[in-house]
């Protein structure tokens, strides 16, 4: 079955990388978390996939605001990172979402959003 997937990462050559990797899903890249915040406002997602560090902001940051306006989707958020503050980690550790370490592989990124269908 085929997923609406918002990808947020600011390296966009990471971001098209994992588009690349969901293939037969339909994916929306974004590089902020403003761009990612009008594309939840204008869309449906099923799923989110959000670096966490990114420029001016992060991911917990972006999960406190999806968290406000699409409650429903704040648990279907997947955090990415190559790494990450001690302040940010435990931001990230307190949302109960699903992190994953960078480079992710194509299968292991392909299990995780099967186990959201």
């Amino acid at each position: 079955m085929s997923m609406r997937i918002l990808i947020v990462d600011d390296e966009r050559a990471v971001a098209r990388a994992v588009a690349r990797m969901l293939r037969g899903h339909e994916t929306t890249m974004t590089h902020s978390v403003a761009e990612a915040q009008e594309a939840i406002e204008r869309g449906e997602f099923d799923l989110i996939l959000s670096d966490v560090m990114l420029n001016g902001a992060t991911g917990a940051d972006l999960h406190r605001w999806v968290l406000e306006h699409q409650p429903e989707l704040a648990s279907r958020m997947v955090f990415l990172t190559g790494g990450m503050t001690v302040h940010v980690a435990r931001d990230i550790e307190a949302t109960g979402n699903q992190l994953l370490w960078k480079p992710v592989k194509a299968d292991t990124m392909r299990a995780v959003v099967g186990g959201f269908q």
